[in-house]
Formats: C-alpha cells, structure tokens, sequence
C-alpha cells in the first residue's frame, strides 16, 4: 500500500496509526502542500489527502480509509462488539475528524491569509479559539460518559483514540492551552506512552512525490 499526504497532515497521523495497528506494510509518500493530485490513477485525481493507494484502489477521507483497513484486516477491530457502544465510538470519531480536523486545513488556512488578507495573529488567535472550543466539547462528552478509562471509551483502543490523539498532538504543537481538558490530556499522555503511537509519529521518512512523476 502506498499513503499519499502532506508531511505535517493530522489525519495522516491518524491512519498512519490504523495500518501499524493492523500491521500492514506501507510506503509514504509526501506531496507539496499547494500541489493538486493530478498524477494518481483516474479514480484519485479529483481527491483530497490523504489518499490510500491498494493497487488499483485508491481511497481518500480519513474515516472512509479507516473503515476499508477495519474491514480489510478485521483484526485488532477498530469498533467494540456492543451495537450501541460501536455508534457512540463511530459518533465521537465523527466529531473529531469532520469537525475539528477541518480547521487546521492548508486551504482554510490559506484563504484566510490570502484571500481575506486576515494578519498572521489574528489567523493564530481565530485557529486557537475554534479549536479549544471544539476540544472542550469532546472533553464533555467523554466527562458525560461513565465508561471512559485510559481509552476514550474504557480499556480497548477505538476508533474513537485514533481520531483524537492527533488533534491533542498537533493542538499541543500550536501551544494550544489544554488544561481544561483533563480527561482529553489524561488519555493523551496514556496512548503517547505507547510504542503503536511513538511509532506512528516517528514514522520512516517520506519519499517525495512530485506531480507528473509515475510512482512504482
């Protein structure tokens, strides 16, 4: 399998995290940021990174590549047995990367600074607060679930943990205030004690692709 991303992207991070879980080989390879993907078979051209290349299947969305690896290599699961626990694990993942992922996106980012001309503080102060007020609301909904433990959904790795432990990473790398977040930063520091999540940050190095080049 060939991952296709930026080198910074939270949601590479994220799968990433899945295919070491699920111990599949991979090669990584890192595309400029204000490059458009025109060099993909014709099924990826039009899609955003990060991009899944397995053979001729090319997946794009973070959740859509999680759940095609889940169904692929079911083994460990991203999802609890229970039905009602698996929709709240799928809910707070859905929270995470369609809500917050979003508003550290380059092309968000850029249009704020180049289109709306907005000053580099006011940029980092509009990014700081969305993101603290996005975080606090995951932090109340794990508060408000008694089942939360060193997991965010008790003592099995979910879906759930690999969507939020990279926005706390990259929140924390943006000197994001996060002491109001207790239950947020206690899993945090629990899961980055782990070698799965020192692995996936410390990655092998990414290959460079550049537009228009054929990857073998």
């Amino acid at each position: 399998m060939q991952l296709f991303t930026h080198t910074m992207s939270v949601a590479a991070f994220t799968v990433r995290l899945a295919l070491k879980l699920k111990q599949v080989d991979f090669e990584q390879l890192a595309v400029p940021h204000l490059t458009s993907v025109k060099a993909f078979n014709a099924p990826a051209q039009s899609m955003n990174l990060p991009l899944l290349q397995d053979y001729q299947l090319a997946i794009n969305q973070p959740l859509a590549i999680l759940e095609y690896l889940d169904e692929k290599y079911p083994r460990p699961p991203l999802l609890p047995e229970d039905i009602g626990l698996r929709a709240r694990v799928r809910a707070f993942a859905h929270s995470v990367i369609g809500e917050v992922y979003p508003l550290a996106n380059h092309q968000i980012l850029n249009y704020l600074s180049q289109t709306l001309l907005i000053k580099e503080q006011l940029q980092a102060r509009w990014l700081q607060d969305w993101l603290q007020g996005n975080l606090q609301k995951l932090n109340q909904l794990l508060e408000d679930n008694a089942e939360w433990g060193p997991f965010c959904f008790g003592y099995e790795l979910t879906l759930a943990d690999l969507a939020l432990i990279p926005q706390l990473h990259y929140a924390q790398q943006l000197m994001i205030d996060l002491s109001k977040l207790p239950i947020l930063v206690q899993i945090y520091q629990y899961c980055m004690h782990l070698n799965l999540f020192q692995e996936a940050i410390n990655s092998p190095s990414f290959r460079c692709y550049w537009p228009g080049k054929k990857v073998t």
